[in-house]
């Protein structure tokens, strides 16, 4: 099959080291190892590696369209002017899926969704191409929460035209799948595929890095961007009844963030700032050895009312065969065990958190089964599966369309 991959997010540098970045690379060079044809078409590329299996183009960025009516708002500001760049980029993706596709045809469009997208949709309606729209959380919804939004009314109506007219929509989690079905006003096209994890990368055996800690305390360790959703307070909280019970261990934290100044400053006034340890950012390449070092790896969700996201730090910790602590919450319910591949609390009990943390430091057997378990639990979540998944789906809904076609 000749695919065609697009990605119009302007933050995503398709060959940086953050998490979305990372997720295009793997998909995409898991497309090309089932032997696919994969163009990747994208807004930000970086530099690709001389190795990577697909042809790389970046879509040039034309000049915003500033209308007369942008002029006269209210809000007009900086933000206008970003939001107007993005749907000419996404317009821009579009113009070259056709170039592209007028030189050697697609089989089919595999988009990943952004806020102001809905070029691969729309390539795939004039070519008649099956599209595909991977979408990872409901964007929409997280810029008018956390960020600001201007021109609401057309942000709906890219996004309801890219829902409606995907062949096909792939969800990273079954909330993503409500929020998409509830949009679009159909679910038939809706299939739910967590986040892969790479398993060459992320072993149960490995070297473990060195950290600032003493080398006598078991390490609790959590990897992320360290956001305020992901649940630090509570961990702190949990260290800190652990160290009443007269429990010492260190904390681990892997990742950059919004949080890591409040973890320093937490830490100094607590005086265990000898307990803790950052790594700031660090390149992915990274990470496993990072969780080779935890003695335990946590998932410490607050409550929150919109939990969607596929996390892909729980498939890591899983693969490297740490005992996982995680709130029960969203996908991660599903995905744990408990008591078999990890142990689940309910999320913002900090009392709950550090109870299951107590137990699994006082008994060494439990910690090496569960973390046995979770390792073999993730060995069919590869990215190679994922995408081998993805064109089974549009294989399968293809030949359901034609045979409803000809009876």
């Amino acid at each position: 099959m000749r695919l065609c991959y697009a990605s119009a997010d302007f933050g995503i540098q398709v060959f940086g080291d953050k998490g979305a970045s990372l997720h295009i690379q793997h998909m995409v060079k898991a497309f090309a190892a089932l032997g696919h044809d994969v163009t990747l078409v994208a807004s930000q590329t970086g530099s690709a590696p001389l190795e990577f299996p697909a042809r790389v183009i970046r879509a040039r960025t034309p000049a915003p369209a500033i209308s007369h009516q942008d002029l006269l708002l209210a809000e007009f500001n900086d933000r206008v002017f970003k939001e107007r760049r993005n749907m000419a980029i996404a317009d821009s993706i579009e113009t070259e899926i056709l170039r592209q596709h007028a030189q050697a045809p697609f089989d089919a469009i595999y988009e990943r969704y952004s806020l102001w997208s809905s070029a691969g949709v729309r390539a795939g309606r004039k070519l008649g191409v099956p599209a595909i729209l991977e979408v990872n959380a409901p964007l929409l919804l997280e810029q008018r929460e956390y960020r600001k939004l201007v021109l609401s009314d057309e942000a709906e109506k890219i996004e309801r035209d890219a829902f409606q007219s995907a062949d096909l929509v792939i969800a990273v989690s079954e909330e993503v799948r409500d929020y998409v079905a509830l949009k679009s006003g159909k679910s038939d096209h809706i299939a739910v595929l967590p986040n892969g994890v790479d398993l060459d990368a992320f072993t149960p055996a490995g070297p473990r890095a060195e950290v600032a800690l003493e080398n006598a305390i078991p390490v609790i360790g959590f990897s992320g961007s360290l956001k305020p959703w992901h649940g630090v307070e509570d961990l702190m909280q949990a260290h800190a009844l652990l160290r009443t019970a007269g429990i010492q261990c260190g904390l681990l934290f892997v990742g950059e963030g919004p949080m890591n100044g409040w973890i320093d400053g937490y830490a100094r006034g607590a005086g265990i700032a000898h307990l803790v340890h950052q790594t700031g950012w660090v390149k992915h390449s990274q990470i496993p050895s990072y969780i080779h070092a935890m003695d335990i790896a946590v998932a410490p969700y607050p409550k929150l009312d919109n939990f969607y996201f596929s996390p892909l730090k729980l498939f890591e910790y899983m693969a490297c065969a740490r005992p996982v602590v995680a709130s029960r919450i969203g996908q991660i319910q599903q995905v744990v065990d408990h008591g078999v591949s990890g142990m689940l609390y309910e999320p913002g009990d900090a009392a709950a958190l550090a109870e299951a943390i107590k137990q699994l430091l006082a008994d060494s057997a439990l910690s090496a089964r569960l973390g046995t378990a979770a390792a073999q639990s993730v060995q069919g979540r590869s990215w190679n599966e994922c995408a081998k998944t993805v064109t089974q789906e549009l294989a399968r809904r293809t030949q359901r369309r034609a045979q409803k076609a000809a009876s």
